[in-house]
């Protein structure tokens, strides 16, 4: 079992510090199943915050994946890096960054997710993911989860990743990138749904490209490239966040994009 460390103690403008706790399973237990459970409270605004998920690899690597999630956290509003979601991982919640940034947050919200998906491997290099959604969130500032101003999104998503001539290394039934002289490309398509379950119809596209190569003397480098579009009549819990200093006018503001920094 690995122990969460970045669970245990964060920080931020609305929870002030959220003391938790978190562990997911490992390959050790069992190569075919993971298990992820986290917990905390924030001191300031006294709420509980907790989140599971459960994925099954039934050949034991990443040929074939399915799973569940279900969570009530705090995030910050919006998509940061055009909601493409990691590539290790997939589970994880798209949103929710750690560090000394959450400090000058100046707009999150409560977020209540249930989210079901299913993942392969297909030939080429390529990795297919289809998933779909279930989400209210609410503004955080004098807001708790039985707020009563809440949006409610219904959303299916597909997620395509293709990394040409990419060499792994496996461990536990999972693929890590060892070198690629191509760059890993990324794109994600989501479907809102305007249902008893959802109060906004959109389509949202996103693209992503990473690639690492070595450099100084032995060490390694990254350099990332994102794009994408959305509907703008959407709320901020589906714009873009865009990346600035905190000067409050920035040259980067971009049209349907909105900074979330104070």
């Amino acid at each position: 079992v690995d122990l969460l460390l970045d669970r245990i103690l964060t920080n931020n403008r609305v929870e002030k510090t959220r003391l938790g706790l978190g562990f997911t399973t490992n390959s050790k237990l069992s190569k075919r199943f993971e298990l992820g459970i986290f917990a905390g409270w924030g001191i300031a605004d006294r709420e509980v915050k907790w989140g599971t998920h459960v994925q099954v690899t039934p050949l034991g690597d990443d040929r074939l994946y399915f799973g569940v999630s279900r969570s009530q956290d705090l995030v910050e509003t919006g998509f940061r890096r055009l909601g493409i979601r990691p590539e290790r991982g997939l589970h994880q919640n798209i949103y929710r960054e750690f560090g000394i940034r959450n400090w000058y947050l100046k707009d999150m919200e409560y977020v209540d997710t249930r989210e079901i998906w299913l993942g392969m491997r297909l030939p080429s290099d390529l990795g297919l993911r289809i998933g779909r959604r279930l989400e209210s969130s609410l503004n955080a500032y004098g807001a708790r989860f039985d707020g009563d101003s809440t949006y409610r999104f219904d959303e299916a998503e597909l997620l395509l990743r293709w990394a040409p001539g990419a060499q792994y290394a496996k461990s536990g039934g999972r693929r890590t990138i060892l070198s690629n002289k191509a760059p890993v490309f990324l794109a994600r398509y989501t479907r809102g749904l305007e249902s008893d379950r959802g109060d906004f119809a959109f389509h949202a596209l996103a693209f992503a490209m990473k690639h690492s190569f070595s450099a100084f003397r032995g060490g390694k480098a990254t350099f990332q490239l994102f794009a994408g579009g959305n509907d703008r009549s959407l709320p901020r819990s589906r714009m873009r966040v865009y990346r600035s200093n905190f000067a409050k006018g920035n040259f980067s503001e971009l049209p349907g994009a909105f900074n979330t920094m104070r």
